[in-house]
Formats: C-alpha cells, sequence, structure tokens
C-alpha cells in the first residue's frame, strides 16, 4: 500500500486525538481506516507539468506515453467499491475473478467524469481512469470477519491531463 495513504491515516488519527501504536500489519491498518470511517479515498493527479516547448493549437500534451493514455483511458472505468456505498451504478459489474475489492463500469475512463482536488490546483473535473492503485488499496484497506467483508472504502483515480 502507498506510503501516502498510511501517512494520511496516521494524521487523521492523531487530529482526532485517536491514539494508535504504529501499525505494521495489513490488518491494522485496515481496522485503523475503519476505526477513523475512512469513507473514500482519492488518488488525484492534475498534471500541471510544463514543457519549454509551447503546446500548439490542437495539439495534446500529457505526461503519460500517448499509447499508455489511450489504452488506460479507453479501458472500462474501474474503481475500489465501499461497503458504505447505497446504491449500485446502473452500468457496474464485478468482476468474476480475483479478490473482490473492484467494480467496473460499461465506459470508458475518458467518458467517465469525477470531480477531483489537489493542494495546488484546487477542485477540477478528471477522468475515472484505471489504475492498480484504486483496487490494491481498497483489499488492502478491506476487514473480513469470518470470511465476510465487513469494510472497505471506495477508492478511485480521477485523472486530469
Amino acid at each position: 500500500m502507498p506510503h501516502w495513504v498510511k501517512q494520511a491515516l496516521i494524521n487523521i488519527a492523531h487530529d482526532l486525538g485517536i491514539m494508535t501504536d504504529l501499525s505494521t500489519t495489513q490488518q491494522q491498518w485496515a481496522q485503523l481506516a475503519q476505526t477513523l470511517n475512512i469513507k473514500a479515498i482519492q488518488c488525484a493527479e492534475r498534471d500541471t507539468q510544463v514543457s519549454s516547448h509551447s503546446k500548439q493549437r490542437n495539439e495534446f500534451v500529457n505526461t503519460w506515453s500517448v499509447d499508455g493514455f489511450a489504452g488506460e483511458g479507453c479501458q472500462r472505468s474501474e474503481l475500489g467499491w465501499g461497503t458504505h456505498e447505497q446504491y449500485f451504478p446502473i452500468d457496474g459489474n464485478h468482476h468474476d475473478y480475483g479478490c473482490d475489492p473492484a467494480i467496473y463500469l460499461k465506459r470508458s475512463g475518458i467518458t467517465t467524469r469525477v470531480c477531483g482536488w489537489t493542494p495546488l490546483e484546487d477542485s477540477y473535473h478528471g477522468f475515472l481512469i484505471t489504475h492498480n492503485e484504486s483496487i490494491s488499496i481498497a483489499d488492502y484497506l478491506t476487514v473480513k470477519e469470518n470470511g465476510a467483508v465487513r469494510y472497505r472504502p471506495t477508492v478511485y483515480y480521477a485523472y486530469h491531463p
């Protein structure tokens, strides 16, 4: 699990005055997220890199490879699905393989808009792009009891080129 998520959990626990030993296992991190009642984690990226060459009219520029951006953007939107969610998307589906923390939508990431936020760029409209972190973080922070999922946050990746 990314260190920035672990640090965020520690910071939130500290800010709320919740004393906790530094978590070291997957189960301890998942239980901390549940204790903090974390409902959603957004992996936000607002691409603001500037080149020494000016962008031409009608020219698309991003920091991914063109093939990578086109490939991930054309994939169906995918996100970690939280246990707190009350309404399942009309075009949502569960995978029939894997560890089951994710759902996918019957539309591509480049056509699925989400609101995002970053400290330097503030609010933005981005795309719900499939990214491994969306599934791996949701899976890592899953709490199970007797084999049944009791807690999982929603996790998604919001990208603005």
